[in-house]
């Protein structure tokens, strides 16, 4: 069965100025969002949410300071809490950012170099379970890792060149199962041997 992989369309600037502007948390988690969506940049893109965790925390120890400093004081340590706890969330975002990068590019060297295009075979060069490499295929087919391919899930491998034949959606007779987020634990309707994002956070789920 031919897999249709659909390019999601990134947060808008603009969105993320807006939210920055009017209420600062939102902002921030969409700004990393927007880096997040960049595969091709995961480790670099990385550093810059480090920089970002950094710049979230000096926020705060402002905050901190206020604390003592104003007259009503007391009112900004939620502030502190506030941006201390959403930098430690970033940096550990981060850190598994810099970690996938690094793991996608251990799929471009087996794939590319080694010419090995089955599920089971790229699981076994890379020692991860199957189901993990397939959510990670289709992020970096849908981010243009490998242009001109498709994950056939019949075949169980990557398949360069046209498709026969294009599902953009799935039929209602074929199973499904409801999925939870591993992102942001919202319930999401998955079909058998699909794959697809987080209605969401944009987290790619696939049937399991």
């Amino acid at each position: 069965m031919d897999e249709n992989v659909v390019k999601k369309k990134r947060t808008s600037w603009l969105l993320i100025i807006l939210c920055l502007i009017l209420f600062f948390p939102v902002g921030i988690l969409l700004w990393y969002r927007r880096w997040t969506e960049d595969k091709k940049e995961t480790i670099a893109n990385s550093q810059k949410v480090i920089n970002t965790a950094w710049v979230v925390i000096a926020f705060g120890v402002i905050y901190l300071i206020m604390t003592f400093t104003e007259k009503d004081g007391a009112s900004y340590i939620i502030g502190f809490f506030l941006c201390v706890g959403v930098g430690l969330w970033m940096m550990h975002c981060a850190k598994s950012m810099r970690a996938r990068g690094e793991r996608y590019n251990r799929y471009v060297k087996v794939i590319n170099e080694s010419e090995k295009t089955r599920i089971s075979d790229i699981a076994s060069a890379l020692s991860l379970p199957t189901n993990v490499v397939t959510k990670d295929l289709y992020e970096m087919i849908a981010s243009d890792f490998f242009p001109g391919a498709y994950l056939d899930m019949e075949r169980q491998e990557i398949v360069y060149g046209e498709r026969t034949s294009m599902r953009k959606k799935p039929l209602k007779k074929e199973k499904s199962k409801i999925m939870i987020c591993s992102g942001c634990g919202a319930k999401n309707e998955v079909f058998k041997d699909d794959c697809k994002e987080c209605e969401y956070c944009g987290t790619l789920i696939s049937y399991e």
